[in-house]
């Protein structure tokens, strides 16, 4: 690929990550979106690499080395030469809330300069939390392993370690936010449904498979790491600190898929589905917020559902023991 020919579309688009061995530097970048009249993707992602480094000048100042400043960096402006390359950036930190903070001008000339077209690429830094009040005081980031091969190394911890979905160790920022008071924060239970007492903590959980006979669902399902200094009542856990179990739903009046009438089967679309959110409504009424993912042959997502079901009865069966 020429990527100079779409260097204008990395306005507005993401410095990812900038990597310096020796005198070799790589620049991880994802342009903003570009009509598919232009491209078949959505995006242009990839990797520029600029080898047998001769010059390296930030905001005026020569630099024996570059680095990331911060979390990540809104491309303002990309300039491709045939040995130079220059990028405007505005520098954000994203942990544990998003936050504007300088900007800069970064100039590399290099021997030789080319690109590395990854179209899968993806911007390792996710914010996982869903848009609703209750979670705001909860924020936090996850480091995504690019490479993983399942649930069970899906994440960075702050040391670069491998971890899984919804491990503590994940979180890369503190999972209370001292902005956001706690009264302001409420939780709806529902006592016919002791589980509704702790929807929160199945956000980064696992839906984990679905069955439907005639009128009755039954969605199993795995929370994220409960912290050790939360008391959990009349439900086992598990070993590991998880709430584990099925969901069931008889007699099902109504669904709702994101927001239209559903009369199909609900079926799973992959091989997981990784839980934004539970929302216990009333004692008949339970939505929840879905992404899909596949890790065959790499991590994908691919694509998300919101449902609402009503039912006459939903419970809980609990199976602390759950091989997931």
């Amino acid at each position: 690929m020429n990527i100079q020919k779409y260097q204008g579309y990395f306005h507005d688009g993401i410095l990812v990550d900038i990597q310096q061995e020796n005198d070799n530097v790589t620049i991880a970048l994802i342009s903003s979106q570009i009509s598919p009249v232009n491209l078949l993707d959505d995006t242009i992602r990839g990797k520029l690499h600029l080898d047998n480094i001769e010059k390296i000048v930030v905001d005026g100042s020569i630099r024996q080395t570059i680095k990331m400043q911060y979390d990540n960096g809104d491309l303002f402006g990309l300039e491709i030469e045939e040995h130079k390359v220059t990028l405007v950036v505005i520098w954000q930190t994203l942990r544990p809330i998003k936050r504007i903070e300088n900007d800069s001008k970064i100039e590399i000339e290099a021997k030789k300069i080319n690109w590395e077209n990854i179209p899968n690429m993806l911007n390792p830094f996710w914010f996982k939390e869903p848009g609703l009040h209750e979670y705001k005081n909860r924020a936090h980031y996850h480091h995504l392993n690019t490479d993983a091969k399942g649930r069970h190394d899906k994440y960075f911890d702050k040391n670069g370690m491998k971890v899984a979905q919804g491990s503590l160790a994940s979180c890369l920022a503190p999972s209370k936010l001292n902005t956001i008071p706690s009264k302001e924060v409420s939780n709806k239970f529902i006592p016919e449904i002791p589980i509704s007492e702790y929807s929160l903590e199945f956000h980064d959980g696992v839906l984990i498979n679905i069955e439907q006979s005639k009128n009755n669902i039954v969605m199993t399902l795995m929370s994220a790491e409960i912290k050790p200094e939360v008391t959990v009542e009349k439900i086992l856990l598990s070993n590991d600190r998880r709430i584990k179990g099925k969901l069931h739903f008889n007699n099902v009046l109504r669904v709702l898929k994101n927001g239209f009438l559903f009369t199909k089967p609900i079926v799973m679309k992959n091989e997981f589905g990784d839980v934004s959110y539970i929302k216990f409504i009333s004692s008949e009424i339970v939505e929840i917020s879905l992404s899909w993912e596949t890790y065959s042959p790499h991590f994908r997502e691919l694509g998300g559902n919101h449902f609402q079901i009503e039912a006459k009865k939903i419970y809980w069966e609990s199976l602390p023991n759950l091989e997931d």
